[in-house]
C-alpha cells in the first residue's frame, strides 16, 4: 500500500511537474543544426541546439551528410552543454550518419541549449563543391511516462564553398579627341573581390595597347591580392602620337576558379596640335641711367605660351639672343626657359644691362623656338639704356675750425677728433689718400689717429684725431686737410682751421703757517721748545715746486730743525711740516728766520718765511707750600692750650736756574712781638733746586685769640737781567713774587664752634690785610 502510495505521488508530482514545465514554457521541443561557409580542406564547426517545451527527457535523431564531400568527423564537442540532467552522446552510427540521443530520468525535465557542435572536414580533393545538405532524420521525443512528444521546428544545415569572384567596372572607356603628343587625363576602373568568407584572389594582367597606359589609382603592381570584399583602382590615360584614331582593350586576369576574368575596351582620337605662340613682357624697356664700367642694371622679362588650347612651345640651341647695334652692353644671366613650354605656361629671362662706356644703348632681345607642328615661333623685346658718368664725390668736415685754448708749451697736450662725411651724389665715393696739417705752426699739430685713407661711401663717415702740443709761449695756427679723388678722378677736399696758445706752467706759490713764532723766555740750558710750522703749495692750479729746500736765514745757536717731511717737490694743493726746537744754552734772546725756497715750471724762485724769536735767561723761581701767592694769600689757624706753642710751617723751593733770596715780615697791625716770631733768621738764600723751611710760631700766654699776617717775597737786588744779543736786550723781569700767610692761634683747649672760630677768623683777616701790606712795604 505504501509502495502505491509513493507510486501514484510521483505520477501526481510529474504531472504537476508537466503541468508546470508546459505553463512555464509554452512551446513544442525544436532541432537546429547550424551553417558554415568554408573553403575546400578547411574544417566547418556546426552548432547542434535543443530548444525544450517543459516536458522532453528524453530524445534522439540523426544528422545525414554526403560522405563525398566530408572527408572526417571530430564528435569530441558533442559534450552535452547547457543540457541538464543528460548525458549528451554522440555516436558516427553509420556511413554518413551521426547519431544523438540523450536519456533522462522520471519527473526531470532537459533544458534547452546548446547540445555541442560537430567538426566536418572538407576534402581537398573535392574542391569545386557549391553546398551539402545536413539533413536531421529519425526523431524521437519522450517524456517522463515515455510518451512521444511530438517535435517542433526542424532545421536542417549545410556546409557551402567559399569562392572569390572577380568583378571589373566599366567594361569600357571611351577618351575625348586629344592632341597628339598630350596626355589626357586619367578615367577609373574599379577591381573588385565580390567573393565570400575571406578568400583571397591574386589579380594579373593589366597589358595596355598602344596610346593608353596606366595612371595612378590604388591597385599595387600586378600581380596584387584582393581580400575578400576588397576593391581597388586603375587610372587609365589616353596619349596619342598621331593624329590618328586609336583602339584596343586590356584584361584582367585572376586565379579564382569559379570566376570570369574581367576586360576593359579603350578608345579614343589623336588630334593635330594647335598652333603655338609667344608673348614677352614687358615688351619694352629703359634700363635707365647706369654708371659706366661700375654699375648694372637688371630686368626679369616673363615669356608666356599663349597659342590655342593644348599648344606647345619648344626652345633649342640658339632659342634666345640679344641682338643690336648696342648688342654688347646687354646680356642674358638666367633663363628658365628651356624644354618645352605649355599653352598658358610661363618662364623667365633676366637681362643685364652692364655698360662699358657712357653714352644711349639699345637693343633687342629675341625668343624663338618652333610648335608642335614644327613650325617657327618668335617675339622679340625692346631694350635700351645709357651709360652715366659715375656720381661726383665730395667731403666734408665737423667741426670745420677748433680752438684747442692755452695748453702748457712744452708740457701740455690737448686733442680733438675731427669727423670726415662722404657727402657727395648718391652712390658717389671719395678716394682719401691725404690727411695733413699745414701752416705757420703745422709744427704743434700732429695726426695721431686716421682711419679715413681708402674709399669713403656716400654717406658713409670716419674720424682724425688731431693733438695740439706747443712747443713755445705763443699763438698757433694751422689748417687740417682732408683730399681724395671721385670716381670721375676729380679732386675732392675737406679743410678744417686750427688754432691753438702755447702758454708758461702754472706759476708756482708757498705759503707758511705759522708766518711768526715766540717761544718766549726758557731757562738757558735746561728748557726747550718746540714749534710745527707747515708749507703749502698754494701756486695756481697744476703748478708745483721742486728743488724745495727748508733752513734758518743764518747759522743758529739755540735753535735746530728736528723734523722735516719735506720732500724735494711739492705739487699744487699739498702740504708738509718742519719742526723747530728752541733750547737756549745762555741767558740771551735770538731772532731768526725759517726760509723754503724752490722753483716752480718756469723756473722762477719761489721762496716763504716765518720769523721766529725766544728768550733764554737766567732766574730764580720762587715755589712756596702752602702757596700763599694769590690775592689774598692762604689763611692758617691753629688751636693750642692757652699757655702753649704752635708752628706754622711754610717751605720754600726754586724751580729755576739762579739763587735768589727769601725775606718774610709780620705786617703792622695790633701785634705782640711775644706772640709770634719767625726761624731761621731771614733773609737766607734758596738755591736752584733746593728749599728753605720757614717756621711761623705763636705762643699763647691766654686763651686769647691772636692774628698776624706773614707776608714774604724776594730780596729784588737778586734778580738778574739777560744779557743783550744781536736782536736786542732781553727785556728786565718787572714782577716779583709775594707770598701771604693770614695767621690765628687761638688759645683755649676747647675747640671753638666752627660758626663763631670762622667768623672770627675772617675778621681778623680782613683787619690784617688791610694792615699788614703798609708794613711789608716799609719792611721791603
Amino acid at each position: 500500500m505504501q509502495r502505491f502510495n509513493n507510486q501514484v505521488f510521483r505520477m501526481m508530482l510529474a504531472v504537476a511537474m508537466l503541468s508546470l514545465s508546459a505553463l512555464a514554457f509554452g512551446q513544442t521541443p525544436s532541432i537546429t543544426v547550424g551553417d558554415e561557409t568554408v573553403s575546400a580542406g578547411d574544417t566547418a564547426t556546426i552548432p547542434v541546439s535543443f530548444t525544450n517545451n517543459g516536458s522532453v527527457e528524453a530524445f534522439n535523431f540523426k544528422i545525414t551528410y554526403d560522405t563525398s564531400v566530408i572527408s572526417s568527423i571530430d564528435l569530441s564537442n558533442c559534450n552535452g552543454n547547457n543540457m541538464s540532467p543528460g548525458p549528451v552522446s554522440c555516436a558516427n552510427s553509420a556511413s554518413g550518419e551521426i547519431t544523438i540521443f540523450v536519456g533522462g530520468f522520471p519527473l526531470e525535465v532537459i533544458a534547452s541549449g546548446q547540445i555541442g557542435t560537430i567538426d566536418f572536414t572538407v576534402g581537398s580533393s573535392s574542391a569545386g563543391f557549391e553546398s551539402t545538405p545536413l539533413t536531421v532524420s529519425a526523431v524521437s521525443f519522450s517524456d517522463g511516462a515515455s510518451n512521444s512528444v511530438t517535435p517542433g521546428t526542424i532545421t536542417d544545415g549545410t556546409i557551402s564553398e567559399a569562392v572569390a569572384d572577380l568583378n571589373v567596372t566599366p567594361s569600357t572607356l571611351s577618351f575625348t579627341d586629344q592632341v597628339f603628343n598630350t596626355t589626357s587625363s586619367a578615367q577609373t576602373v574599379t577591381i573588385s573581390n565580390d567573393g565570400s568568407d575571406g578568400i583571397d584572389m591574386s589579380v594579373t594582367g593589366l597589358s595596355f595597347p598602344s596610346g593608353f597606359a596606366r595612371s595612378g589609382g590604388t591597385c599595387g603592381t600586378t600581380p596584387f591580392t584582393l581580400s575578400d570584399g576588397q576593391s581597388c583602382t586603375v587610372g587609365v590615360v589616353f596619349s596619342p602620337v598621331a593624329v590618328t584614331s586609336y583602339s584596343g582593350s586590356f584584361s584582367v586576369t585572376s586565379d579564382a576558379a569559379s570566376t570570369t576574368n574581367g576586360s576593359v575596351s579603350l578608345s579614343g582620337d589623336g588630334i593635330p596640335a594647335p598652333d603655338g605662340s609667344l608673348s614677352i613682357s614687358p615688351s619694352t624697356y629703359n634700363f635707365g641711367d647706369v654708371v659706366a664700367n661700375s654699375d648694372t642694371g637688371t630686368q626679369t622679362f616673363t615669356v608666356t605660351s599663349n597659342g590655342g588650347a593644348g599648344s606647345i612651345v619648344t626652345f633649342g640651341t640658339g632659342s634666345f639672343s640679344v641682338t643690336g647695334t648696342g648688342a654688347s652692353q646687354f646680356e642674358i644671366t638666367t633663363n628658365t626657359c628651356s624644354g618645352t613650354l605649355s599653352n598658358g605656361d610661363t618662364c623667365s629671362i633676366t637681362v643685364t644691362f652692364e655698360p662699358t662706356s657712357q653714352g644711349v644703348f639699345s637693343a633687342t632681345l629675341n625668343v624663338s623656338g618652333s610648335d608642335a607642328n614644327s613650325a617657327s615661333v618668335s617675339e622679340t623685346a625692346a631694350l635700351s639704356g645709357t651709360g652715366a658718368p659715375p656720381p661726383s664725390g665730395d667731403l666734408s668736415i665737423s667741426p670745420t675750425s677748433y680752438d684747442f685754448g692755452g695748453v702748457v708749451a712744452n708740457q701740455g697736450t690737448d686733442t680733438q677728433t675731427f669727423t670726415i662725411t662722404s657727402s657727395g651724389e648718391t652712390d658717389s665715393y671719395v678716394d682719401i689718400s691725404t690727411v695733413s696739417v699745414t701752416g705757420a705752426s703745422a709744427g704743434d699739430f700732429s695726426v695721431t689717429s686716421n682711419n679715413c685713407i681708402g674709399v669713403l661711401n656716400q654717406g658713409s663717415t670716419c674720424e682724425i684725431e688731431i693733438t695740439f702740443e706747443p712747443t713755445s709761449v705763443a699763438a698757433d695756427s694751422g689748417t687740417l686737410t682732408v683730399g681724395g679723388t671721385d670716381a670721375n678722378s676729380d679732386a675732392s677736399n675737406a679743410t678744417a682751421s686750427l688754432d691753438g696758445e702755447g702758454t708758461p706752467f702754472p706759476a708756482g706759490e708757498l705759503t707758511i703757517s705759522p708766518t711768526s713764532y715766540d717761544f718766549g723766555s726758557l731757562l738757558s740750558s735746561s728748557e726747550s721748545d718746540t714749534q710745527v710750522f707747515t708749507i703749502s703749495s698754494t701756486g695756481d692750479a697744476g703748478s708745483e715746486v721742486s728743488g724745495l729746500t727748508v733752513s734758518f736765514s743764518t747759522s743758529p745757536s739755540f735753535y735746530s730743525i728736528t723734523a722735516n717731511d719735506c720732500g724735494s717737490t711739492l705739487a699744487q694743493g699739498s702740504s708738509c711740516s718742519v719742526t723747530v726746537k728752541f733750547e737756549p744754552t745762555l741767558s740771551l734772546q735770538e731772532n731768526i728766520t725759517l726760509e723754503a725756497e724752490g722753483t716752480d715750471d718756469n723756473s722762477d724762485a719761489v721762496s716763504v718765511s716765518a720769523d721766529i724769536t725766544g728768550v733764554g735767561v737766567t732766574e730764580a723761581r720762587p715755589t712756596a707750600s702752602p702757596d700763599g701767592s694769590g690775592v689774598n694769600g692762604v689763611s692758617l689757624t691753629k688751636v693750642v692750650d692757652a699757655t702753649g706753642a704752635a708752628a706754622f710751617e711754610i717751605e720754600f723751593g726754586n724751580e729755576g736756574n739762579d739763587t735768589y733770596e727769601i725775606a718774610c715780615s709780620y705786617a703792622s697791625g695790633p701785634l705782640d712781638p711775644t706772640i709770634f716770631s719767625v726761624t731761621p733768621s731771614l733773609p737766607t738764600l734758596v738755591a736752584p733746586s733746593g728749599s728753605v723751611t720757614v717756621t711761623a710760631g705763636c705762643a699763647l700766654l691766654d686763651t686769647e685769640t691772636y692774628q698776624a699776617t706773614l707776608v714774604c717775597g724776594r730780596v729784588m737786588d737778586r734778580i738778574k737781567p739777560p744779557a743783550p744779543s744781536s736782536a736786542g736786550d732781553a727785556s728786565s723781569p718787572t714782577e716779583f713774587e709775594i707770598f701771604t700767610y693770614n695767621l690765628t692761634c687761638i688759645g683755649d683747649a676747647t675747640p671753638i664752634p666752627a660758626t663763631n672760630r670762622w667768623g672770627l677768623m675772617i675778621l681778623a683777616l680782613l683787619m690784617l690785610t688791610l694792615a699788614g701790606w703798609g708794613a711789608f712795604r716799609k719792611t721791603f
